[in-house]
């Protein structure tokens, strides 16, 4: 459901990974990397090695499937793991596609950074995407149509519950006989872009470029 294919999806990674600075990565780190378009990107870009971490099994073997290079390591770790299975230095990290909204609390924010600083070269850099949920639609605009093909339709709905927005996701699906409906629910942080700067910066990392489009925010963080 995301709408083009992997490929694709990959070239337009690379590309937003060169803008953001990421030009000769060697030893990267991919935090909460789904079925592996930013460690795909990272590989095309030249990484030796990409440790791509994800709490979803089943993500990481989609990954497997789709990204063929010896020097990916698969990790079935939370992100505020991260430094028990990486080296003590690496010059890239990326957390993107919304992850940091997925984590359990506000300050585990903050706690991340901090290891992100901990873990990059003098000359490393972080880059890191995210949707800024603090103005949430109301009434029927909380309702959005996400993607449609001939036998599948995916809608979400949005509720606003004090620091997180509950996302509700409605998949219908066509069968031979008629349309079958999935559902499940899940809360999102709301992470004002300003507090992520404030975050970034109290935890030892500077924001070097910044770039927004449809609603997501992409920083690059270097150490400071």
């Amino acid at each position: 459901m995301f709408g083009v294919p992997f490929a694709e999806k990959v070239r337009e990674q690379v590309q937003l990974l060169r803008s953001a600075g990421v030009t000769q990565p060697s030893v990267a780190v991919d935090l909460g990397c789904g079925p592996g378009f930013q460690t795909a990107a990272l590989v095309q870009l030249g990484a030796r090695t990409v440790y791509a971490l994800d709490t979803s099994r089943t993500l990481l073997e989609e990954l497997a499937q789709r990204v063929e290079a010896p020097g990916v390591r698969a990790c079935c770790r939370d992100l505020l793991a991260f430094a028990e299975v990486v080296p003590d230095r690496i010059d890239t990290i990326v957390c993107m596609g919304d992850t940091l909204t997925h984590l359990s609390r506000r300050q585990d924010v903050a706690r991340l950074f901090a290891q992100v600083a901990g873990a990059l070269h003098a000359d490393g850099r972080c880059v890191i995407s995210f949707r800024d949920l603090s103005t949430t639609p109301t009434g029927t605009e909380r309702f959005i149509p996400l993607r449609s093909t001939k036998d599948k339709i995916m809608t979400c709905f949005l509720e606003r519950a004090g620091d997180v927005v509950i996302v509700h996701d409605l998949i219908h699906v066509r069968t031979s006989e008629s349309w079958t409906l999935h559902k499940s629910a899940y809360p999102k942080l709301i992470l004002p872009v300003d507090e992520i700067r404030d975050d970034a910066r109290a935890n030892g990392l500077r924001v070097d470029w910044e770039y927004q489009e449809r609603g997501m925010t992409t920083m690059a963080l270097v150490r400071e």
